[in-house]
């Protein structure tokens, strides 16, 4: 990845640029004293990483999957995961985006086989790319992911659907009806569809869905920033 940056700030200089992939669920940060979310994202040589705290801002995370940003980590592995750090929220320069053309490319170079998340992996690793099997989605009720994996005798996983949810005024609301949204996402299938997926810090045995990726008009997109693209055009409609 390559980067002609202008007017760089000097602490940025050497600070190796990390694409975004995932984004994780808003909660009340204890070190910002305001909303915040991380950031799960891969370095140059395809490592993952995951950045935390980011301010939630206006009750949107204002960095998208493929930004591409470079942080000033404060602190590595904070939390006991290997993947994560402590940044400066203050000192985070989005520097680029990658290309429409470039971004399969990247999922494809970090996309693994599932079996990490049925053994004992978790112990040395928090963070993958998996491609969904078998998908079902309930809104109505919860909003919730059941799907397989490619793992030869996955008997299933059980995730929060995390992609349909959005803050408002410090709650975790619907994007849309529930309705609505069954219909957009009735025209997806799991082919188009890739999962990051990460454990969580009180119980590293558990992987949870980061966020879903969506292939949708020969790009790869988040598929919350695609659903509210389409909820919105729908209102102007």
């Amino acid at each position: 990845m390559k980067l002609q940056i202008r007017d760089e700030p000097s602490w940025a200089k050497k600070i190796e640029p990390i694409i975004v992939l995932g984004r994780g669920v808003p909660a009340k940060s204890r070190i910002l004293g305001r909303w915040a979310y991380c950031i799960a994202g891969i370095g140059n040589d395809g490592r993952w990483v995951r950045l935390y705290p980011l301010p939630i801002e206006n009750g949107n995370r204002p960095l998208n999957p493929f930004d591409v940003i470079k942080p000033f980590i404060i602190k590595r592995h904070e939390d006991g995961r290997p993947e994560s750090c402590r940044i400066d929220s203050n000192l985070v320069l989005k520097v680029g985006m990658i290309p429409d053309s470039e971004r399969h490319i990247i999922l494809e170079r970090v996309l693994e086989p599932s079996f990490f998340m049925h053994d004992n992996s978790w112990r040395n690793k928090s963070l993958g790319l998996i491609k969904p099997l078998f998908l079902q989605i309930n809104i109505h009720e919860s909003p919730t992911l059941r799907y397989t994996c490619d793992y030869e005798n996955c008997s299933g996983h059980t995730a929060t659907f995390f992609d349909v949810i959005r803050i408002e005024a410090r709650r975790r609301k619907l994007l849309a009806s529930p309705e609505e949204l069954e219909n957009l996402l009735s025209q997806q299938d799991e082919e188009k569809l890739w999962f990051i997926v990460g454990t969580e810090r009180q119980h590293p045995q558990i992987w949870m869905v980061v966020e879903v990726l969506i292939s949708v008009h020969q790009t790869i997109t988040g598929l919350q920033c695609w659903l509210v693209s389409q909820i919105k055009k729908e209102s102007t409609t």
